[in-house]
């Protein structure tokens, strides 16, 4: 997933670079999926009700600090009633509900979630990719 990080976060950051304001990155972060864009303001339209909840998710570094993937497969629950629709775009968030998006983006590819579906991302599969972002030689 190519990902950008959120104004809320770059706040956090700056602070914390430039004004020794201390930020402490969260215990977990949770992934959460939107039906569409997301954007640098926290907006964008998440899935909800059908049995939907944000998942926890764990990264590990891969062969370079800008990219991290998941470490453990990720499973949520099964979608109820009449499904959740079409996944588009996923976030970062700091909270299973409420809170903060931290990044967000796009989704590789599509996914649609019917009746009775289940999405999960395999260990390895949910990446975040800063490379484009930040461009560090």
């Amino acid at each position: 997933m190519k990902t950008d990080i959120t104004d809320f976060l770059k706040r956090k950051f700056l602070g914390h670079a430039l004004r020794n304001v201390p930020y402490l990155s969260p215990k977990t972060v949770f992934l959460a999926l939107f039906l569409s864009p997301t954007d640098n303001q926290g907006g964008g339209k998440e899935v909800s009700g059908n049995g939907y909840a944000r998942r926890a998710m764990e990264f590990g570094q891969t062969e370079t600090d800008l990219v991290n993937a998941n470490v453990r497969q990720v499973q949520f629950p099964i979608a109820l009633n009449e499904g959740w629709g079409k996944i588009t775009h996923a976030a970062l968030f700091d909270s299973q509900m409420g809170g903060n998006m931290l990044m967000h983006g796009p989704l590789e590819r599509d996914r649609f979630i019917g009746i009775e579906d289940i999405l999960l991302f395999n260990a390895g599969e949910f990446v975040v990719d800063w490379s484009e972002l930040l461009e560090v030689a």
